[in-house]
């Protein structure tokens, strides 16, 4: 996860996955158009500088948090992408999750919104909920934690009840 992928990389991974849903929805999938829009957006999210390279991390975060999904198996999914092999996470892994995840309101201009670019807070406050002094915390403490809808990852959830709004219907007389 702390590999970096240029854009040669990234429009391999993306490519595959656009490729797939071109072959299930052709009419509603332009594969050149897609690869472009992804690139364009993970690099503007996560390379502000343009050196054409992100880490591996920052591209699977970016990716889950734009995917259609339940919430929940989205956090599981990045909760599992920092963890080490006995399934714990430590505060730096979480910071940087965290740092991921928060790149996405801080490129739309809304990070004040959601507690400014220092994610110290959330961690300490993930880690505070999980109980004094643990080094470490298990899935259990962080979708916890999640529930309470903190506000450096509150941006979550609303889009998701964004997205699901969007294709309701209702019925009017």
């Amino acid at each position: 996860n702390d590999k970096l992928l240029d854009v040669t990389d990234m429009v391999t991974v993306l490519a595959s996955l656009y490729e797939l849903l071109a072959a299930e929805n052709p009419s509603l999938v332009n594969v050149p158009l897609c690869l472009d829009l992804a690139v364009n957006w993970l690099l503007n999210v996560y390379d502000s500088q343009r050196t054409g390279q992100v880490r591996v991390l920052s591209f699977k975060v970016g990716l889950v948090l734009l995917c259609k999904g339940h919430l929940e198996e989205k956090y599981r999914y990045l909760f599992r992408l920092i963890a080490d092999p006995n399934r714990l996470v430590d505060q730096r892994k979480l910071g940087l999750l965290l740092h991921d995840c928060i790149q996405v309101p801080r490129q739309l201009g809304e990070v004040a919104a959601f507690g400014g670019s220092n994610i110290e807070p959330s961690v300490r406050s993930c880690f505070d909920k999980a109980g004094k002094d643990k080094m470490t915390i298990e899935a259990v403490h962080f979708l916890n934690w999640l529930q309470q809808e903190p506000q450096s990852m509150v941006w979550l959830p609303v889009l998701h009840r964004l997205s699901a709004a969007e294709t309701a219907k209702h019925q009017a007389k």
